[in-house]
């Protein structure tokens, strides 16, 4: 098997992917947090699935280690919101 090396160039359009896509998860388990009882369910399910999908990328990633603190403070906050929306993660 041949090892591809990632160019700095796709490290950071990776680590912008999971960063765009941890916003993502913050902004739909924000409004799921105020929102009514429907439109909390639509959110809460688009925040796991973005959490859900973070978790799938994050291992295959090359990170700095600035932009891994990044994203893993946030992926921890994402977490607190899932879990106070009554998530199991």
């Amino acid at each position: 098997m041949h090892e591809i090396k990632k160019t700095q160039d796709q490290q950071q359009h990776e680590f912008e992917f999971l960063h765009a896509e941890v916003l993502t998860g913050l902004t739909f388990s924000g409004i799921a947090l105020q929102a009514s009882h429907e439109h909390k369910k639509s959110r809460k399910r688009n925040a796991k699935q973005a959490y859900d999908a973070l978790l799938g990328f994050l291992p295959g990633t090359i990170l700095t280690p600035d932009q891994e603190a990044d994203i893993k403070s946030k992926l921890a906050e994402l977490k607190g919101e899932l879990r106070l929306l009554g998530e199991a993660v």
